[in-house]
This record gives C-alpha cells, sequence and structure tokens, in this order.
C-alpha cells in the first residue's frame, strides 16, 4: 500500500516529526503529572461547586441589588422632575399618568430587596442563602 500521496511534500518526515513528539513528551508528562498531583490535594469537586455556585449567586444578589436602587432611584428622581416641569408649563407634553407610573415602579424596584428578603425570611424562617450544599440519601436496612 502506497501512502506517499498522503503525506504532503512541504511537510516534515514522518520520522522527524516522531523525533519532535519524543522530545516533547516527556515536559508534557512531568506536567500533566504536577497537575494531577495538585488536584489530588485540592479540594473535592462538590466543594469546589458549592463555593462556585455561592459566590455566583452572591454576586448576582448584589448586581440585582444595585440594579434596582439604582434604576428605582432614577424613575423617582424622574417623576419628580416631570412633575415640576409639569407644574411650570402645565401644557407641556408630561402626562400624568406616565409621572404617576414612574414614581410606582420606581418605588416597587427600590422595595423590591427588602421585599425578597422579607419572604425568603417568613417563608424558609432563615436568611437569604444560596450555599449549593448537596446532601447524600442513606438508606438504612
Amino acid at each position: 500500500m502506497n501512502l506517499k500521496h498522503l503525506i504532503p511534500m512541504t511537510s516534515p518526515q514522518p520520522v522527524e516529526r516522531l523525533r519532535r513528539s519524543a522530545r516533547i513528551a516527556p515536559a508534557a508528562i512531568v506536567l500533566g503529572a504536577g497537575m494531577i498531583a495538585r488536584s489530588a490535594s485540592a479540594q473535592t469537586i462538590d466543594t469546589m461547586t458549592q463555593n462556585a455556585t455561592q459566590h455566583g449567586m452572591t454576586a448576582f444578589s448584589y448586581g440585582l441589588n444595585a440594579f434596582c436602587f439604582v434604576v428605582g432611584g432614577f424613575l423617582i428622581l424622574m417623576a419628580f422632575l416631570s412633575w415640576y416641569q409639569h407644574q411650570k408649563n402645565p401644557n407641556a407634553a408630561m402626562r400624568p399618568g406616565a409621572m404617576v407610573a414612574a414614581g410606582i415602579v420606581g418605588g416597587i424596584m427600590l422595595a423590591f430587596p427588602f421585599m425578597a428578603g422579607t419572604v425568603t425570611r417568613t417563608v424558609t424562617g432563615q436568611n437569604v442563602t444560596a450555599t449549593g450544599a448537596q446532601n447524600q440519601m442513606q438508606f438504612t436496612q
């Protein structure tokens, strides 16, 4: 069987490629063994997953709180400024319904983090936590 047509003429010969791989292989083995030894002494996968989940949920809750406070404060500020503009010029394009709606939605957005915490404490009887903990089912005989 003739395989010369499968090997391009511009590439190194197969023997040269094999020699190059043989020079790289010991370094790869040493690095791989070091990584395996390091991961064996590291935390177990469920502990790392639990920590990552906790960090992710904490970051999400902080982001949601910041979003609610910023957007809610902005909407209430715009409602007050719209009301002020409406008082200066009642014929302006400021609709009273939009001003009231902006104030109500802004108030709800500002109160949302507090309401979510209160609901969680009422239903579960504990603080808001997302630990990602997993419990193992055990059967007794």
